[in-house]
């Protein structure tokens, strides 16, 4: 079998990301990965058990499976504990209020240490989901600090 070389092109945020999940699904090189993604890809899942031994599509399934729990949990874990803080401080202060809490908490439930990445992005995309909420709770936030009724506008 000849093998041939594929590029591509990922902002540098994004690769860095893969490269974390990579390891953490305990792959030696992103070759490797692409491979296993390769092989998936292209066949289909009866086939795929004949081509893959069956302690790698076990792998494989228990890998895919610790990420979805851990992005999971840690979104509830977010929601009860840093939802406050990310709604009126935002992502930097969530992180620095909450984050170890989050990530004790989140390996006390599953037994996954997250790293400080995957902990910020989930931040992140909390924050994301919420926006338009956390955007009027920040709104009534700041407004009650400066005596402001809610609607009442102090420009007229």
């Amino acid at each position: 079998m000849t093998t041939r070389i594929a590029y591509f092109r990922l902002p540098a945020d994004l690769l860095d990301r893969l490269d974390l999940a990579i390891r953490r699904m305990g792959y030696p090189s992103r070759s490797d990965y692409f491979t296993a993604c390769a092989l998936v890809t292209l066949h289909q899942p009866g086939e795929t058990a004949e081509q893959l031994d069956p302690q790698t599509t076990c792998w494989i399934t228990a890998t895919v499976a610790t990420a979805e729990t851990l992005s999971r949990e840690l979104f509830a874990l977010i929601k009860t504990i840093s939802h406050s803080v990310l709604a009126v401080k935002g992502v930097t202060a969530a992180w620095r209020h909450t984050g170890d809490i989050l990530r004790r908490e989140l390996y006390q439930r599953t037994g996954i240490w997250a790293t400080d990445q995957e902990i910020c992005r989930e931040l992140k995309a909390y924050e994301i989901v919420h926006h338009t909420e956390f955007l009027y709770q920040r709104s009534s936030v700041l407004a009650e600090q400066h005596g402001i009724a809610p609607g009442r506008r102090t420009d007229t």
